[in-house]
C-alpha cells in the first residue's frame, strides 16, 4: 500500500516503526524469492550443459567406433577382393575362371579398376554361354537345314585344301588359288543367307568370336601383359583355327591335328622353309589343356602356347574351333 508524506506525518511513531518492519519482511521475502529463482536456473542451466556434455561425449565415442568399425569392415572387403583376384589370376579352368571373374565383379570399383574389367569379363561369358546354347537348340533336323549342313562342311573341307595347296604355290598359281578361295567363301556367304536356322547360328558364331576376344583382352590387362610385338616376354592377341588348320606366329606354324570340348587339343609345330612346306617339325601330337599349356624351346628361347577357349567359330558354326595365344618367353 502507497502512502502520501501528509498522511505519514500524522502517524504515531509506534505506526511508523510497524510498518518499517513489515516494509523489511517484505523485501526480504522478495528477496528469498529472487534467490530461489536464480538458484532454479543455474541448476538447470548446470544440468543442461552436463546432458549436452553427455550427449556430444556419447556422440564421439559411437563416431569413433563406428569408424572404427566401418574401417574394419573396408579392410576386410579388400582382403575378400584380393584373395579372389590370387585366385582368379593362378586359375586355368575356363569356366572356373568365369565364375571368379563373376564373383570379382560385384565389388565395388572403388577398391580396384580391375572390377571393371571382371564385369566385362561375366559378361562376355554369359553371353558366350547364352549364344552356344542358341547354337545347340537351332533344329537341323528339317531337310533344307541338313543341305546347308552338308554344303557348309564340304565348303569348309575345300578351304582347307586350297590353303595348304597355296603353301607349295608359284606366284601364278598363288593367285589362281586366292580366286578360288573367294569364290568358296562367297558360296558358304550364299548357303548362310538362304536358311535362317543357319544365318541365325552364324550371327551367334560370329558373338562368340567377338565375345572371346573381349574376355582375353580384359584378361590381359588383369594379367598385366603386354601384345606381342615388342620382342620379349610378349603374347599374341587370340585367335581361332578348326581340325586341320593351321595358325603362323613368326616362324612358327601350329596345325590343329585333334580337338575335343573336354580333353583339349593335340597340335604339332614346325617352322616351314622357303616354299612353305613343314620342312622341320619340331613337335607333333602335343596335348594343350586349359590348365596345362605346351612350352616348348627353339635356338636358345622359349615359347608357349595356350589354350584359351573351345567354342564355335567360322562360318560353320556346327563346327568347334580352338581359340590359342602364343607366347614368346624371353626375359624382359
Amino acid at each position: 500500500m502507497d502512502y502520501k508524506l501528509e498522511e505519514l506525518l500524522q502517524k504515531e511513531k509506534a505506526e511508523l516503526d510497524k510498518m518499517k518492519v513489515a516494509l523489511e519482511i517484505c523485501q526480504s521475502e522478495d528477496r528469498l524469492a529472487f534467490e530461489k529463482r536464480r538458484y532454479r536456473t543455474e541448476n538447470l542451466r548446470f544440468f543442461g550443459i552436463a546432458v549436452l556434455t553427455s550427449v556430444i561425449s556419447l556422440g564421439s565415442a559411437y563416431f569413433i567406433e563406428s569408424f572404427k568399425q566401418g574401417h574394419a569392415a573396408i579392410a576386410d572387403v579388400k582382403k575378400e577382393f584380393s584373395d579372389l583376384h590370387k585366385s582368379y589370376l593362378l586359375e586355368k579352368e575356363e569356366a572356373k575362371k568365369s565364375e571368379l571373374a563373376c564373383a570379382l565383379a560385384h565389388f565395388d570399383p572403388a577398391i580396384s579398376s580391375d572390377v571393371i574389367r571382371y564385369k566385362l569379363i561375366c559378361e562376355a561369358s554369359s553371353n558366350v554361354q547364352a549364344q552356344a546354347n542358341m547354337i545347340a537348340n537351332v533344329d537341323t533336323t528339317s531337310v533344307q537345314v541338313k543341305s546347308a549342313v552338308q554344303k557348309l562342311d564340304n565348303y569348309e573341307k575345300r578351304l582347307l585344301d586350297l590353303n595348304r595347296e597355296k603353301l607349295a604355290a608359284s606366284p601364278t598359281e598363288y593367285i589362281h588359288l586366292n580366286k578360288q578361295i573367294a569364290d568358296v567363301k562367297s558360296n558358304i556367304d550364299k548357303v548362310v543367307n538362304e536358311v535362317p536356322e543357319i544365318r541365325s547360328a552364324a550371327a551367334s558364331s560370329q558373338s562368340i568370336e567377338k565375345n572371346i576376344q573381349q574376355i582375353q583382352s580384359a584378361d590381359e590387362s588383369i594379367q598385366q601383359t603386354k601384345d606381342i610385338g615388342s620382342g620379349t616376354g610378349t603374347k599374341s592377341n587370340v585367335t581361332w583355327f578348326k581340325e586341320g588348320y593351321f595358325l603362323e606366329f613368326g616362324n612358327y606354324r601350329v596345325l590343329l591335328q585333334y580337338l575335343d570340348k573336354k580333353l583339349g587339343i593335340q597340335v604339332s609345330v614346325c617352322k616351314p622353309d622357303d616354299k612353305g612346306a613343314c620342312g622341320s617339325t619340331l613337335y607333333t601330337k602335343q596335348w594343350i589343356k586349359f590348365d596345362a599349356p605346351f612350352q616348348f624351346s627353339d635356338a636358345g628361347k622359349s615359347y608357349r602356347i595356350n589354350l584359351e577357349a573351345i567354342d564355335h567359330a567360322g562360318n560353320n558354326p556346327f563346327t568347334l574351333a580352338a581359340y590359342i595365344t602364343f607366347e614368346s618367353l624371353d626375359a624382359k
